[in-house]
């Protein structure tokens, strides 16, 4: 089981690379870091894929505005996707929280995605493509409603 874990620093090239996350890239693994970072702010039991696409957002908002076309539609999302995962109950970032097995699908179609795309590591563009073939994924539908 792949499980990740933040740790507080933004500054992640002076860590070693959380296991089972070598074949991401540093852009990835920030992504991963503010997705961790969207639990801490609204609250939740486990990384879920709309922690992961908050975590997208707000790394890579460039990423996610390629395919929504526009600055406004990145506003749009976040608000959405920040309502949906809000429990008001903040995490700690020093509870360790696993990945739930979408989160866990999500990644590992994203690596599947890098490997397509015959690319040495994953980056956040196969991040967004897997959150986009993750089916019944409510951070996705915020997306399609933007269009």
């Amino acid at each position: 089981m792949l499980e990740y874990y933040a740790p507080a620093e933004t500054d992640m090239s002076q860590k070693e690379h959380p296991e089972g996350f070598d074949e991401f890239n540093e852009d990835a693994r920030r992504v991963l870091f503010y997705c961790r970072q969207a639990v801490a702010d609204f609250g939740g039991m486990a990384i879920t894929p709309e922690h992961l696409l908050l975590g997208l957002l707000q790394a890579s908002p460039d990423v996610v505005g390629r395919f929504l076309g526009s600055p406004d539609s990145i506003d749009i999302v976040t608000q959405q996707v920040r309502a949906k995962v809000s429990t008001g109950r903040r995490v700690p970032t020093s509870v360790d929280l696993p990945l739930s097995a979408e989160t866990e699908r999500v990644l590992r179609k994203a690596v599947d995605e890098a490997g397509a795309d015959l690319s040495s590591t994953v980056r956040p563009e196969h991040i967004l493509l897997a959150l986009l073939e993750y089916d019944d994924g409510p951070a996705i539908v915020s997306c399609e409603r933007t269009e």
